[in-house]
């Protein structure tokens, strides 16, 4: 590489002051002044990362040889929704905009909904809900539109309602109601078309069984054979294959410790021969590029959780993997473009959210402290965007519901 003349200049100088003292040293001395002000020499600093974060560097640890480790990511505020939520949905249109729909606003259950546009970074209100709903499912169907079942009324009841909503006109159609009320259940797009929704509750002590199927074609919703198991609050995973895998959640003698699958094709329930080694409520579980699950966090006795484990449904068994770096629970998790799995917030026992975050890398079986949100949160909604980046929506935060708004840029 040619040496600037400005970088010479400097050297003759440095090399001058050397002879004079006697007790410097001359090469040294020209790779600091470089560190110090790097557009002096035209090359930019190996003193920390920049890496276009506009942190100005981090500093080395030490740790690898002389080289800055890289911190996994960052976050970035965007701009506020229109109205505090919590327990609402946020789904990714076909267009790469995000639908937010329903949810708690302090009190008052809302039926607002608001659309946000990702490259303008604006949020634009659309027509309302027919109906107030929180933790209730929205399901991006395979024309577009998006359905919207079940959840809480304002009366704090579930309901059996669900309705459409139109991205061309922004507006709400009611559709067939379910054949059960129920809130905190699961929904899963089948590669038929159709939605399948299972579990949940109809308050906040039991849990339902039952599953039922909705039909866009007709606009009607059928029972579906019941799972072997209750499941209130479950995950739902849906595999490439036709098998939809139940985890966790809980029923009214408590967690819930068995993994039902369903498949498709025949329309039967089967119970894994192993149980989940954990009890989880208020985890997650995300489908890895391997095809096997990773389902963390949990919350026993209120209290949040590190443990982790993978189920593999090709051979129905589970495997623990790494603990995570901090306790979880009502937290989110989303795939990453690269594979891994982006860890965040928390609700606490003493009472505050909490803005930690971790990735966790599927190859090495490890966990990596990521950047802290911007704002601590609970029961927040993440929604993975065409661009990689993973969009983050209200929860609680201070004990209220909260308007803001950030991604994750891995």
């Amino acid at each position: 590489m040619r040496t600037p003349v400005r970088f010479v200049l400097v050297s003759m100088m440095l090399g001058l002051a050397a002879c004079v003292a006697g007790c410097i040293d001359f090469p040294t001395e020209v790779g600091n002044v470089c560190k110090r002000n790097p557009p002096l020499c035209g090359e930019q600093s190996d003193g920390g990362d920049t890496g276009g974060t506009g942190d100005g560097g981090k500093p080395d640890s030490g740790t690898d040889g002389g080289q800055p480790e890289p911190e996994p990511g960052r976050w970035e505020e965007r701009d506020l929704m229109h109205s505090a939520r919590k327990g609402h949905t946020a789904t990714l249109l076909s267009d790469g905009k995000v639908l937010v729909a329903g949810g708690f606003n302090q009190s008052t259950v809302v039926a607002t909904a608001e659309v946000y546009d990702p490259e303008k970074n604006t949020w634009t209100l659309v027509g309302s809900m027919k109906q107030v709903r929180a933790d209730h499912t929205a399901t991006l169907l395979r024309d577009g539109t998006v359905l919207v079942a079940g959840g809480r009324n304002a009366n704090d009841e579930a309901t059996a309602t669900s309705e459409l909503y139109d991205p061309g006109s922004g507006t709400w159609t009611y559709v067939g109601p379910m054949t059960g009320a129920r809130a905190v259940h699961a929904a899963v797009l089948l590669s038929s078309g159709k939605v399948l929704v299972v579990g949940g509750g109809i308050d906040g002590d039991g849990g339902l069984n039952s599953a039922e199927l909705y039909d866009p074609g007709s606009g009607t919703w059928s029972e579906a054979e019941s799972m072997p198991v209750a499941h209130n609050a479950p995950t739902a995973t849906w595999l490439d294959g036709g098998t939809v895998v139940v985890i966790g959640g809980f029923k009214l003698s408590g967690p819930v410790f068995t993994v039902e699958e369903y498949s498709e094709s025949t329309g039967h329930w089967t119970t894994s021969g192993k149980q989940s080694p954990t009890p989880r409520e208020d985890h997650t579980a995300t489908l890895l590029p391997s095809g096997r699950i990773l389902v963390a966090g949990t919350s026993r006795n209120e209290a949040p959780g590190n443990s982790v484990d993978i189920y593999d449904p090709s051979t129905r068994s589970w495997a623990s993997a790494n603990p995570m770096l901090n306790d979880h629970a009502g937290h989110i998790a989303a795939l990453l473009p690269s594979g891994k799995v982006l860890v965040a917030g928390s609700s606490s026992p003493s009472g505050p959210s909490l803005s930690v975050a971790e990735v966790y890398d599927p190859g090495t079986d490890k966990w990596e402290a990521a950047p802290p949100m911007r704002r601590a949160r609970a029961y927040h909604v993440a929604t993975p965007l065409k661009s990689g980046e993973v969009l983050i929506t209200g929860g609680l935060s201070n004990g209220s519901p909260t308007n803001t708004v950030e991604v994750y840029i891995p």
